[in-house]
């Protein structure tokens, strides 16, 4: 610690206060590291015991958020900061999906001598608790997920940049350089993938061969959507006129 002005855990004590959970003798909390083929792994173990528990948070979070769900259980846990978050190193393949962030907890927890506990997990917590178990058995004897979809990775390819959210950070370079899916972009990725062409790096890459049919089907897309759009334009304006023009006899000023 560098003082208590930078004290991470200061505040576990009104954590508790809020959450009405009875005050007594606070377990003893700290921080540890450990080097993993990913870079630095960070975690939070509650107690002097071996933990009983361990716990992942959420994209975005970071082992703090199990604080007072620790508070209020008392028993020894370990909360683990996922690769790029908290104080664990980013991974220089920026892939933070599940599947890596279970190798990595895997090989940390290895290191830290725990295994054989249940494992909690929320969101991309949940995830990885889930590949945990799946390519690490005996880590976990059961898992428990909270706020989980495991079919969102599986989704996202047709998912537009807000819907994404954060779950665009988790495919790793690959997926950060894929076209987005939504405007005029991804109407050209997505008819591409129609016509089961190979996804190009850049125009010169792409055969001409290869570019007419995507084009010219994109073009008569773009008038079709135009003219509907003119179309519609031109229904509202008639529409307007049309109650401009009401007769002055239903408004009751005929005469």
């Amino acid at each position: 610690m560098r003082g208590d002005d930078t004290n991470e855990f200061a505040l576990l004590a009104q954590n508790a206060d809020e959450a009405g959970i009875p005050a007594g003798d606070p377990p003893r909390v700290r921080r540890i590291d450990v080097q993993t083929s990913a870079g630095r792994v960070s975690a939070i173990p509650w107690g002097d015991e071996p933990p009983q528990v361990v716990l992942l948070h959420g994209g975005g979070q970071n082992a703090h958020t199990w604080d007072t769900v620790i508070l209020g259980l008392g028993m020894p846990a370990l909360a683990v900061d996922l690769p790029g978050h908290g104080h664990s190193d980013w991974r220089e393949d920026h892939d933070y999906g599940p599947g890596r962030n279970a190798e990595t907890v895997a090989e940390a927890l290895a290191v830290w001598e725990v295994g054989g506990v249940p494992v909690v997990g929320m969101s991309m917590g949940g995830l990885t608790a889930i590949a945990l178990a799946a390519r690490s058995p005996g880590t976990a004897t059961r898992i428990a997920v909270v706020d989980v979809t495991p079919s969102v990775l599986a989704r996202v390819a047709h998912m537009t940049t807000r819907q994404r959210g954060t779950t665009a950070l988790v495919g790793g370079n690959d997926h950060l350089r894929r076209p987005r899916l939504h405007g005029r972009r991804g109407r050209r990725s997505r008819a591409r993938a129609a016509a089961r062409l190979p996804e190009p790096r850049g125009p010169a890459q792409r055969p001409a061969a290869a570019r007419r049919p995507v084009d010219l089907a994109l073009r008569r897309a773009a008038a079709r959507r135009r003219d509907g759009l003119r179309g519609s334009l031109g229904r509202r304006r008639v529409r307007a006129g049309a109650h401009h023009a009401r007769p002055r006899w239903r408004l009751g000023l005929r005469g």
